[in-house]
């Protein structure tokens, strides 16, 4: 039983409709007389959020205990407001004020960050409400909280499905790695940034908004509570100073490397304060100092769901007016990313942040801007025909490359499985299903974790047919150490042959200020797993040995949350030693048949 304030939650997502009538009614009598009623108040109580919710950068760590009530949160709050616009034609000043009361009401967020964050978000939220008269609270949030068990949505506008060219390899079995052509490229992966030029040394690490240690945050309650000098566990982005010391130790130990992938994710947490401006110059800030440190390294990047203002929101293409639309971001990027890329790739940079690019004559890069399938990216709710473009191209590029004999990496920043739309995650894993045989490796971002996605045959999940690999990250947020990734890949098969993790302990830097920190390799993944090669085969007889053993489960999830201290003083047992191998094993939301079959026993 799931209980809030003494009320039983485990029967509201049953009746969520009585809830979201009762609180409508209430709320507009509210507005009418200005008397909060006690009923209104008790309502309060059961929707109410707790704090920790604050800080949590991605649905899907929602502890399950909170799900229901965040989905229930979501749909009632939803409702009120459809009607508010639909049956009061309140205006969006109206709307906004309302909706700034229940973020404080519901402790969403602190006062400043829910008027900002409101005033951002609004007039987004009104065009849809407005133009998308078949939206409603069950399908909106059946979206925006997928991972929460608010769905699946229910009308035909969110279904999905691309066309699938025949042909392909007959799949029999697991892929297996090609043999080892005796020549590689060596490729700097780096993960999430998310550069904060408010961090300050000895700010306030403890603080209630969703980003920390910053100038405006008044000082610490104590010594505890201050921002170290390198970073901070707690729900802090990083300096400048630490960024650039990380990219110097790059250049440093991998100097020879034959190019850089960057997953996305410059900006910072601080969303309530972004604007197009002040992203601008943040990007600025950061592609000039990659080109500073990484001299003539060629450097392939894609956008991360920070980069767009407001976060996280990437408008279709038939979004044109100038307040709504995305353009501005894509016409920067396609001019910030000249310096890396050729003409033909910047015209679909232009369009909608995604390119392909030929690095060797048998070596294609495809970057994705995945962005558009986030959960929490609002244009998901005008339907998913906006979705078709850019897979159906990413398959369009795959045919071609696989009549031209091309091996393909793939890199996009969002994961699978638990962040992107479920019926997006279905179609992708379809397009992989078909050209798996020319796929090498996908490289994503994201998570801010060192991890691995095994993708399997989607008609019984039996064989495993593709890896992706996460970068981890250089942003500490929340409880991580720093970390970059160095691939060696085969330059004939393009196959993965071994990644290593460089990373320093964040707790030991701060303890000497005035050094640099002590970057060290991690490990080696295939030496650390004792494994033939990295292909999907042997990464698959590695999720069984995490299944069969729980200290080797345990050592795997050390890794994958790089060793961050707060993590491992939580430590990681029985569930969440299951459900760290179930995100290897689960790339389509909702689809969790492998995850049921090895744990089935």
């Amino acid at each position: 039983m799931t209980k809030q304030e003494g009320v039983d939650l485990s029967n509201n997502l049953v009746s969520s409709e009585k809830i979201e009538k009762e609180f409508y009614e209430e709320f507009t009598k509210l507005i009418a007389t200005g008397d909060e009623s006690e009923k209104l108040k008790s309502l309060y109580e059961v929707l109410r959020l707790p704090d920790e919710l604050r800080y949590i950068n991605d649905l899907s760590e929602v502890p399950e205990e909170l799900s229901i009530v965040y989905c229930l949160t979501c749909r009632t709050t939803v409702s009120t407001f459809l009607n508010l616009r639909r049956r009061e034609n309140q205006t969006l000043e109206q709307l906004s004020n309302y909706a700034y009361e229940l973020c404080i009401n519901l402790n969403i967020q602190t006062n400043t960050v829910c008027r900002n964050m409101i005033d951002q978000m609004a007039p987004i939220l009104l065009y849809l409400v407005d133009n998308y008269p078949e939206l409603s609270s069950y399908d909106t949030c059946a979206i925006v909280a997928q991972s929460e068990n608010c769905g699946p949505p229910r009308n035909k506008m969110f279904d999905l499905e691309i066309e699938i060219a025949s042909g392909g390899p007959e799949i029999t079995g697991h892929k297996k790695g090609a043999p080892y052509s005796g020549e590689f490229y060596k490729i700097i992966h780096i993960g999430d940034i998310h550069y904060d030029p408010d961090y300050v040394v000895s700010g306030n690490a403890n603080c209630k908004e969703p980003t920390c240690c910053r100038y405006n945050q008044g000082a610490p309650a104590n010594e505890m509570d201050a921002a170290g000098r390198w970073g901070d566990y707690r729900n802090c982005d990083m300096p400048y100073e630490m960024i650039q010391n990380a990219f110097r130790t790059m250049w440093q130990l991998h100097n020879d490397a034959d190019h850089i992938y960057f997953s996305g994710d410059i900006i910072d947490h601080g969303v309530w304060e972004t604007s197009i401006e002040s992203n601008i110059l943040k990007i600025e800030t950061i592609q000039q100092l990659m080109k500073d440190e990484f001299q003539n390294i060629p450097i392939y990047q894609t956008l991360g769901n920070h980069e767009a203002h407001p976060v996280n929101i990437y408008a279709p293409s038939f979004i044109t007016e100038e307040d709504l639309s995305t353009q501005w971001l894509y016409d920067y990027t396609a001019d910030a990313w000249s310096t890396w890329l050729p003409s033909e790739s910047l015209e679909t940079v232009k369009k909608g942040g995604y390119y392909t690019t030929l690095i060797a004559p048998n070596y294609r890069l495809i970057v994705l801007n995945n962005n558009d399938c986030y959960y929490a990216n609002f244009w998901m709710l005008a339907g998913s025909n906006q979705l078709k473009g850019q897979l159906e191209w990413l398959h369009d590029t795959l045919l071609r490359a696989e009549a031209n004999n091309e091996k393909v990496h793939i890199m996009r920043h969002i994961p699978l499985g638990s962040s992107c739309f479920r019926y997006w995650d279905r179609e992708y894993n379809r397009i992989i299903n078909r050209f798996y045989h020319i796929i090498s490796a996908q490289f994503e971002g994201h998570t801010h974790k060192n991890e691995i996605e095994l993708f399997y045959d989607t008609e019984n999940v039996k064989h495993a047919l593709n890896v992706a690999f996460n970068g981890g990250s250089l942003t500490t947020y929340t409880n991580l150490n720093p970390n970059f990734m160095v691939f060696y890949v085969d330059k004939q098969s393009l196959e993965v042959i071994d990644f290593e993790s460089y990373m320093f302990n964040l707790t030991e830097a701060n303890l000497h200020p005035y050094q640099n920190p002590h970057w060290f390799k991690a490990y080696s993944f295939k030496k650390t797993w004792n494994l033939p090669d990295l292909s999907p085969e042997s990464m698959n007889g590695l999720v069984e040995r995490l299944v069969a053993d729980d200290n080797e489960n345990y050592k795997y999830w050390t890794q994958r949350i790089k060793n961050g201290e707060p993590y491992l003083q939580s430590g990681c047992q029985g569930k969440c030693l299951e459900n760290n191998v179930c995100r290897i094993v689960t790339t389509s939301f909702g689809d969790n048949r492998k995850c049921k079959e090895l744990y089935s026993n």
